[in-house]
């Protein structure tokens, strides 16, 4: 039998309940990167081998617990019966076998996830989980890029996720162990390798030429780059694979050629806007929240409700849903204001 370990930072995780009071039969683990190595944006991969694991999930992840609770990257997730028309059929955890050829990738946004229910839940079809296989993400300000065994397959724009994040591998098990079989135990997530690399940054330059080496660049993130004219011919190396960034934006003017069999990226993405107030850029839509951890701060757009999800906005503090384009509340929202308390709900302009 095993104890609930001390200091523990939850006591509970995916609706099971660890009472530190008495014994358990199972067991689990996960790996979370130390706090000084956090990172902000960038990309990270692993090379990941998994059980068959029944009833459990085995997760590869990035989490965030200040500023803002529980903002939250799933760069996999292998939920058990899932398919892709199980959160319609609302059966994510009615049924005990994995599908070996299903992923799940999801974003949380300051808010404890319900999983299927939750608009950024995604299932992707792959080959044998049990295999070998690479795992990554790329994130920046703008969007956030899926890849298995190097080949894109999700994107999705970043909703709001612009804090630094810990990395964490972890096994735990579903919502109920009573149909944990002791025949698969015990069950592994097996880790060849965890890389994490950061954009090098030149945001004090732009580029605006007419003709273009490419062959020199340097790869790091401009502020900008305008590159030809009327009169300019650019073209990158036969074999090449050139990628561009900038934060603001990325113009090609003229002709620009790329031969056969060459690759060329280009991407703006919004790195260097560290001034800006990131807040109001957040999309603020969970499924479930408890509204006594709420900031008031203003956000880009507030979406409630829907979706099977139930929110009651209550507070012992007087709370404001601020939003610069809009704000909606939609089926299963309830608010109601404590007493002496307010609820106010506003569009307004980013504060300066």
């Amino acid at each position: 039998t095993s104890s609930c370990p001390p200091n523990q930072p939850w006591v509970s995780y995916a609706c099971g309940i660890c009472n530190p009071a008495i014994n358990h039969i199972y067991t689990t683990g996960r790996v979370e990167g130390k706090s000084d190595f956090s990172f902000k944006f960038g990309y990270i991969e692993a090379r990941i081998k998994l059980s068959d694991l029944k009833r459990t999930i085995p997760a590869f992840w990035t989490f965030n617990a200040f500023p803002d609770p529980y903002n939250e990257i799933d760069i996999f997730e292998m939920t058990p019966g899932m398919n892709p028309n199980d959160c319609d059929n609302g059966n994510q955890t009615g049924v005990i076998a994995h599908n070996k050829n299903i992923m799940t990738s999801n974003i949380h946004l300051s808010a404890n996830g319900l999983g299927c229910n939750e608009p950024y839940f995604k299932p992707t079809y792959i080959n044998d989980y049990t295999q070998w296989h690479t795992y990554a993400i790329e994130w920046s300000p703008s969007k956030m890029i899926w890849y298995v065994d190097n080949s894109v397959v999700r994107i999705a724009l970043n909703p709001g996720i612009i804090y630094p994040q810990s990395v964490i591998f972890s096994i735990p098990p579903l919502d109920s162990i009573a149909l944990l079989n002791n025949l698969f135990l015990p069950v592994h997530m097996l880790v060849d390798y965890v890389k994490v690399y950061q954009k090098q940054e030149d945001c004090a330059n732009l580029i605006n030429v007419c003709n273009y080496n490419f062959a020199t660049h340097d790869n790091q993130v401009k502020n900008s780059i305008t590159i030809g004219d009327n009169g300019c011919n650019n073209s990158v190396a036969v074999g090449s694979n050139t990628t561009i960034r900038a934060s603001e934006f990325i113009t090609l003017n003229g002709e620009v050629t790329l031969p056969l069999g060459s690759e060329f990226y280009a991407d703006a993405n919004g790195e260097c806007a560290t001034a800006l107030d990131m807040r109001c850029s957040q999309i603020f839509n969970p499924c479930f929240f408890i509204f006594s951890n709420y900031d008031n701060q203003v956000k880009q757009l507030i979406a409630l409700g829907g979706n099977n999800c139930t929110i009651n906005i209550t507070s012992s503090s007087n709370l404001t849903l601020q939003a610069t384009e809009s704000i909606t509340l939609d089926a299963g929202v309830t608010i109601m204001p404590q007493s002496g308390k307010s609820v106010v709900v506003e569009i307004k302009n980013c504060p300066q």
